[in-house]
């Protein structure tokens, strides 16, 4: 075979994959083609570029999945689970810094989802906040697969998707996206723990919201947290201290600080 003939071969292979993907997503919404292409995300089915990749990897964690594990399993060994009476885990706050200062801390939330693992496949929403990018409004994915160094993750487009349609939600640009890391950083605890055939994301990055604001969202929210089969994940450091962001509060009674 020649090689111009293995190019034709693999071009209408790519788009008898293509054809397959929007023939599942029309069966599944019952809609024309034309409706389909009308629908926000659904068109990220057919690229293959739409990947958020893990560019802290490397920097703020390790971008080797031995070395990643071994460390994971460390910090989750050394972690305690005090509270024995958790009926289901709906929800955990982790801290998102680099793994050097925040991953001992982060096991102390993931070592629940350990003890505790789901019984079916979750769709794990992660909120987390905007570092280098202004916005006033909650922001969603336009993304479709999430790299890590233990594997990449499905992003849930459908109820991406769903969120989408509310009208108050933007749409992050990719370079911001991946410059952004407070999602990121939740991400090899989760695949780790779970598998990343086990779950789906929803990542939300949170933006400078007014009071109106948060309960709009909360409401919003609430009828997915209600759900069996979901868990939230708040990414926060809660105070970021130091010259560099202005705020040095520091009571001498409360002891030294490190």
């Amino acid at each position: 075979m020649s090689e111009q003939s293995e190019e034709e071969s693999q071009e209408l292979q790519q788009k008898e994959e293509e054809q397959q993907q929007k023939s599942e997503v029309l069966q599944q919404g019952n809609k024309t083609e034309e409706q389909l292409q009308q629908i926000p995300y659904v068109h990220m089915l057919n690229n293959k570029y739409n990947v958020r990749e893990a560019v802290h990897a490397g920097s703020w964690y390790s971008s080797k999945s031995n070395e990643l594990k071994i460390q994971i399993n460390c910090w989750l060994e050394q972690a305690k689970a005090e509270v024995t009476t958790v009926a289901q885990l709906k929800a955990l706050v982790v801290p998102h810094a680099g793994y050097a200062y925040s991953g001992p801390t982060a096991a102390f939330s993931y070592k629940y989802l350990k003890k505790y693992p789901p019984s079916e496949k979750l769709k794990v929403f992660i909120l987390g906040p905007c570092h280098y990018v202004y916005i006033t409004q909650c922001c969603l994915t336009r993304q479709e697969i999430y790299e890590t160094p233990l594997g990449n993750i499905k992003v849930d487009l459908e109820t991406v998707k769903q969120l989408h349609e509310q009208g108050l939600f933007e749409q992050s640009d990719k370079d911001a996206e991946e410059e952004e890391h407070s999602i990121e950083m939740q991400l090899p605890f989760l695949a780790h723990i779970l598998g990343t055939d086990n779950f789906t994301i929803i990542p939300i990055m949170v933006g400078s919201i007014d009071a109106k604001s948060e309960e709009y969202y909360g409401k919003l929210l609430s009828e997915y947290f209600d759900m069996d089969d979901t868990l939230f994940i708040i990414s926060t450091d809660f105070c970021h201290w130091g010259t560099k962001f202005a705020y040095t509060y520091y009571n001498s009674a409360d002891g030294e600080i490190f």
